[in-house]
């Protein structure tokens, strides 16, 4: 048995013989990438779909036959190949959206499944199965992206690995920060700083990280296909070894396993989530804890637009920092079995950002929590703006919990904790009258001179009949005999609240 064989087989040394021959190999793969990338800015950047959608075509189709390099093209490739450039064809010939809606879309489908026709030898009886086979092929994306972000490494023969760290972490960061830049863009402010910046890089900028885009695409899906073509080959030889040879002085590479990431890569990637909340509590010191009086400035939001812009955004994108951190340390943690017992890696600096990014995610989720008082007062309270005020409660609470996990790397008990407290909240969310505390919410404000929703108070349950003590009502006759025929007599009440004298009215 070859023990030297790598834990998982990478796409890059899988058909080479020698170390000189995988960085041949991986610097081939990253050149074609690259020039994939360039050649498809080059092509789409500020300009519609038409000739240039054939000449693309034409590209891609090069670029797999190139990468995946079949024995021979079977029946179901060439009639992938050949309707693809067929119906980019149409898009560059007729001018209409006719042919676009229905040409473009088809013809790039076509180029997702045609790596799989070709990676498969797909005959005609299998064409059925390519749409399936393709989605299944997704499946490896992640480890399909870590195995990319080692390609770097192998280029340059392994060396510079401090760099290729943060570099990595720069590469994984950027997706993923732009999934929360699209989330607290929602923000009006955050919006206007985000497309200031942009117009301030200027195109050059924008260019050059489409084209990065493009080629981290390109180099994604070779991976992809790669890695599905080597599992499927995969024998005995190419499994793990049984841990007793692990100890074995025949391979000391196997004797300490790896964490998925390393501690440099995440803390950049940490970082740059970090920077875009930062920015986003720095543009918006001024609106964070404004309260009635800036919503009443001239000029300023109404209550409604002050409550919704982004506020759906920026709670997902609370959740999703918690989320973050704790798939941090996950990652981290080495993929040997008995290391899973051990703390998670990390030192000051990781922990920091850590904390930090929490800290700003809290001022987030506290701004929301100011965004829906002003709101309830100026509008009135209802069960779906309480049951809002709860789950902001719960993310506060486990942003809590994230950090000393965070400070305290050793604790096995945050699932049970976060467990614990979201369960013991929504029991505390059960004994919570909301009928009552609505109706008492918006009789305070209906005696402070606010306008009163009377069919939404006299839609809630008898739940509600406290009110019917309250000052404001007891002062109103009327409003009085409407909602005690609401609550009382106006509905039936069920046998066992009857019997146990819960749902009497007051005289």
């Amino acid at each position: 048995m070859e023990l030297t064989r790598p834990f998982w087989p990478t796409t890059f040394t899988e058909d080479s013989g020698s170390p000189a021959a995988a960085t041949r190999r991986a610097r081939a793969v990253l050149a074609g990438a690259l020039a994939t990338g360039v050649a498809t800015t080059a092509l789409f950047w500020h300009a519609g779909l038409g000739l240039n959608f054939l000449l693309w075509t034409m590209l891609v189709i090069a670029a797999c036959l190139v990468s995946v390099r079949p024995r021979r093209l079977m029946p179901a490739a060439y009639g992938a190949i050949a309707a693809a450039l067929l119906l980019a064809f149409s898009v560059a010939r007729f001018a209409g959206d006719w042919a676009l809606a229905i040409a473009a879309p088809t013809d790039l489908a076509l180029l997702a499944v045609l790596p799989v026709a070709l990676r498969d030898q797909v005959d005609i009886a299998g064409v059925a199965r390519l749409p399936v086979d393709a989605l299944r092929s997704l499946r490896a994306a992640p480890r399909a992206a870590l195995e990319a972000s080692r390609l770097p490494g192998v280029a340059i023969g392994g060396r510079h690995e401090p760099l290729l760290a943060i570099l990595k972490g720069i590469a994984l960061g950027l997706p993923v920060t732009g999934v929360f830049v699209a989330l607290l863009s929602a923000d009006v402010d955050f919006q206007t700083a985000v497309w200031r910046v942009a117009g301030r890089l200027g195109d050059a900028a924008s260019l050059a990280a489409w084209t990065l885009s493009c080629a981290a695409c390109g180099l994604l899906a070779h991976t992809l296909v790669h890695r599905d073509r080597s599992a499927a080959a995969t024998t005995v030889q190419d499994r793990p070894i049984p841990y007793r040879h692990m100890e074995s002085a025949a391979c000391p590479a196997r004797a300490v396993a790896s964490a998925l990431v390393a501690t440099s890569t995440w803390l950049v990637i940490l970082a740059q989530v970090a920077v875009v909340f930062a920015v986003f509590v720095a543009v918006n010191l001024r609106n964070l804890f404004g309260g009635d009086a800036l919503v009443r400035a001239p000029g300023s939001l109404t209550y409604a637009k002050y409550l919704h812009a982004g506020f759906g955004q920026l709670l997902l994108a609370s959740v999703l920092s918690t989320c973050l951190v704790v798939s941090g340390h996950r990652l981290l943690r080495p993929r040997e079995p008995l290391a899973a017992q051990a703390p998670v890696p990390g030192g000051r600096m990781l922990v920091g950002a850590e904390c930090t990014l929490l800290a700003l995610t809290s001022v987030t989720v506290a701004s929301c929590a100011q965004r829906l008082a002003i709101y309830e007062d100026a509008y009135g309270a209802t069960r779906q703006r309480l049951g809002v005020a709860f789950v902001l409660l719960a993310v506060l609470g486990a942003l809590a919990l994230t950090a000393c996990k965070a400070v305290r790397r050793g604790w096995r008990g945050y699932g049970g904790a976060l467990s614990s407290f979201l369960v013991g909240l929504a029991v505390l969310a059960s004994t919570v009258n909301a009928d009552a505390y609505v109706a008492g919410t918006n009789l305070d404000r209906a005696a402070r001179g606010r306008p009163l929703d009377l069919g939404y108070l006299s839609s809630l349950s008898q739940d509600a009949r406290g009110a019917l003590t309250h000052p404001y009502v007891v002062a109103n006759e009327g409003l009085r005999t409407v909602l005690a025929t609401s609550y009382c007599s106006g509905r039936p009440q069920t046998d066992w609240r009857g019997r146990r004298g819960f749902g009497r009215c007051a005289p």
